[in-house]
């Protein structure tokens, strides 16, 4: 059970971290064009899911390491 919340969780980092890259290559490719405001705010926002997406991601991870460690304990 816990190993794929693990690999969940690695997969959800890794999505968005991709995600994060392409926001940032809009970013830079919306700086080299003169500065298009709205598209930049839409990549803000994207960005700003990207990363809560991380984050719950990085939490997951973290309650399946804190379960499994709960459960280490008892069979000790």
């Amino acid at each position: 059970m816990s190993l794929s919340v693990y690999a969940t969780g690695l997969a959800g980092i890794e999505r968005g971290m991709q995600g994060l890259q392409r926001v940032a290559q809009d970013v830079a490719g919306s700086a080299g064009n003169g500065f298009d405001t709205a598209r930049i705010a839409e990549s803000l926002v994207y960005a700003k899911q990207h990363q809560e997406s991380i984050e719950a991601s990085v939490s997951a991870i973290g309650m399946a390491d804190r379960a499994m460690g709960h459960l280490i304990d008892i069979l000790v």
